[in-house]
């Protein structure tokens, strides 16, 4: 196995060293593995590049740890067949080696509805993190639809209750990059969502992928971000400040997004917290529906 084995972490050299690691490991596990390593190709060259990605094994579990503002996102395997306590006892001095560091993992898996318990290969994944040390932070599940089903109903005002004027949206600007970076950072959890960097923040408003609303003073105040992989668009992020809710701010935003989607986008997904029941009906009212994958999000150290 390339890189130096054990619970200090080494750093993954080339996408190459990443297969080689997993590959090993993989060998190694008569009775197969499980865990939450689902790193992408494209995903592992970037990390590598930044010096990001570093990884430790042990005789029962390969762990990989992504590092990302302000904490370490652990993604890891582990054989089916190790369940004594010497083994978690050398998975939990791998895992706590970045002592100093706060520890996220996400375990995904799929269900037939939202409410159905937890299958066995996920919940031994989320077993042995909480032995060691890691807590579960939220549940959250997976909606889709398909654009054709997103058309607004005919005669509802797109301002949602109909109390204000129809609100003007736009595609936001990189001039809009501080006033976005606030809303992210009041809206959304920085170690179970994706908030992105500065640069990344300023790449994706480029783009021309976030939608905003403005208030009298032209600064935003409710903004839609999104992203495409191939045939699949991504609702990321949705936030309409306090000051401004309650004006149907977030369903119109949903609907410009979906109603200029490019034509060869075939499904659009997002992701929820299961406790987040505004946004539940929301999304329901707007035609989506859980497909059949869920998460949960387990954190260590904070």
């Amino acid at each position: 196995m390339a890189g130096v084995a054990g619970k200090n972490p080494s750093p993954v050299a080339s996408l190459q060293d990443f297969f080689e690691i997993m590959r090993a490991f993989k060998e190694s596990a008569a009775s197969g593995v499980h865990g939450n390593c689902y790193l992408m190709p494209n995903k592992v060259e970037s990390l590598v590049s930044e010096g990001a990605l570093s990884f430790a094994a042990g005789e029962t579990t390969l762990a990989f740890f992504e590092r990302r503002d302000g904490f370490i996102q652990v993604h890891f395997l582990r054989k089916e067949a190790a369940n004594s306590e010497a083994s978690d006892k050398a998975a939990l001095d791998m895992l706590a080696e970045p002592r100093e560091e706060l520890l996220m993992a996400e375990i995904p898996f799929s269900a037939k509805s939202a409410g159905e318990d937890i299958p066995g290969g996920a919940r031994a994944s989320i077993d042995f993190l909480e032995r060691c040390g890691f807590s579960t932070a939220r549940i959250s599940r997976r909606l889709s639809l398909r654009p054709t089903v997103c058309d607004s109903q005919p005669g509802a005002p797109e301002n949602g209750r109909g109390l204000d004027a129809p609100a003007s949206i736009e595609i936001a600007s990189v001039s809009d990059a501080a006033s976005i970076s606030r809303m992210l950072e009041k809206g959304f959890d920085p170690f179970c969502d994706y908030i992105p960097t500065d640069r990344e923040l300023r790449d994706t408003l480029s783009s021309g992928r976030v939608y905003c609303i403005r208030d009298a003073s032209e600064s935003p105040v409710a903004f839609l971000h999104w992203s495409r992989s191939g045939a699949a668009s991504e609702l990321k992020h949705l936030y309409v400040e306090d000051g401004a809710r309650g004006r149907g701010y977030a369903r119109m935003l949903v609907r410009r997004y979906l109603e200029n989607l490019p034509l060869n986008v075939k499904t659009c997904f997002l992701w929820v917290n299961d406790a987040n029941e505004p946004a539940l009906a929301l999304y329901d009212g707007l035609g989506y529906r859980f497909d059949g994958r869920r998460a949960v999000e387990l954190t260590k150290g904070i």
